[in-house]
């Protein structure tokens, strides 16, 4: 009997680490940090971002070493079960990562604060993040076995994102950054809900149709929002959540039709998250910061999709 070969370490650590998904990340804390900014472009964007990427990997990392066993049973084909990869390595990089997104990046903030113009001072950031780290933590130890606490919770992690940037900025009472932090967390629970599901067969779940219906709710709120600017100009951070809607919409009909199933719709609507963060810098920013969000907000959203056609999202 012939043994299954192995595949290359890039490709075990590209599906633990679920890399289409990592492309929605930093756009999280950056958002979160433009906004408290008041709109505008800073050097703290980058570091927030870079935090949460280390935090959001660790997370996964902890997500695949708690489920070890019911991967076995449910998915033996990933890495852990599999034997691709050893459990004390992945709890490692676990623990590696979350470390330096809640201790060393942040750290790192309050030294370049009074050098660097922009950085904000105080321990404010790296509480933040391991506020994030916390939740994530929780969800995977346990809370996940219960909907009602873990869904919630990964609402709580992504939405926290968008907050830790914008103690990153100085601003955790930006009503502007809340504002995000609300529309991140409530559209990552819908997400999460259909996820919870992935063993079942939802094609006519009503939490399906919430998925587009999120996007159709935004592009109502924004077009109101837009109320006082003259035409064209309310178009382009409206054209943001259309794109959403047509992309968790198309998702989703690929499921009830059959063609896909969960695992690749919850992928495709966590990267529908980046015309999320794009519509609040078009609606936020200069002309030319909307022309700098959308040379790396929509080149991105076409990377991870090119990476989520080889790699899980969920």
């Amino acid at each position: 009997m012939q043994l299954a070969k192995k595949p290359p370490s890039w490709i075990t650590w590209g599906r633990l680490l679920r890399l289409p998904n990592l492309f929605t990340v930093p756009g999280d804390a950056a958002v979160g940090c433009f906004l408290g900014a008041g709109g505008v472009l800073t050097w703290p964007m980058a570091l927030a971002g870079a935090c949460l990427v280390l935090v959001y990997m660790g997370g996964l990392l902890f997500n695949d070493y708690f489920d070890w066993e019911v991967d076995a049973r449910e998915r033996p084909e990933r890495p852990l079960p599999s034997g691709a990869v050893a459990p004390g390595a992945v709890l490692l990089a676990a623990v590696a990562l979350t470390l330096a997104g809640v201790v060393l990046l942040p750290t790192v903030a309050m030294t370049l604060a009074g050098v660097v113009p922009g950085f904000f001072p105080g321990a404010l950031p790296g509480l933040a993040m391991a506020g994030v780290a916390a939740c994530s933590l929780a969800y995977n130890a346990g809370a996940k076995k219960n909907p009602w606490a873990g869904i919630p919770l990964l609402g709580l992690c992504r939405g926290g994102g968008v907050w830790a940037g914008a103690c990153f900025a100085g601003a955790p009472g930006s009503p502007l950054a809340l504002a995000a932090v609300g529309t991140v967390f409530l559209y990552t629970m819908v997400v999460s809900r259909v996820a919870a599901g992935e063993a079942k067969k939802q094609k006519y779940s009503p939490w399906l149709l919430a998925l587009p219906g999120f996007w159709v709710l935004w592009v109502v709120a924004a077009t109101l929002l837009q109320a006082g600017r003259a035409f064209p100009l309310w178009c382009i951070p409206v054209a943001a959540p259309v794109l959403g809607f047509l992309d968790t919409a198309r998702a989703v009909q690929a499921v009830r039709a059959g063609r896909t199933g969960i695992p690749a719709l919850v992928g495709r609507c966590l990267r529908a998250m980046l015309w999320g963060q794009l519509f609040w810098f078009l609606w936020a920013a200069t002309a030319w910061g909307s022309v700098i969000a959308a040379l790396v907000f929509i080149p991105a959203r076409v990377a991870a999709g090119a990476l989520g056609r080889r790699f899980y999202g969920s």
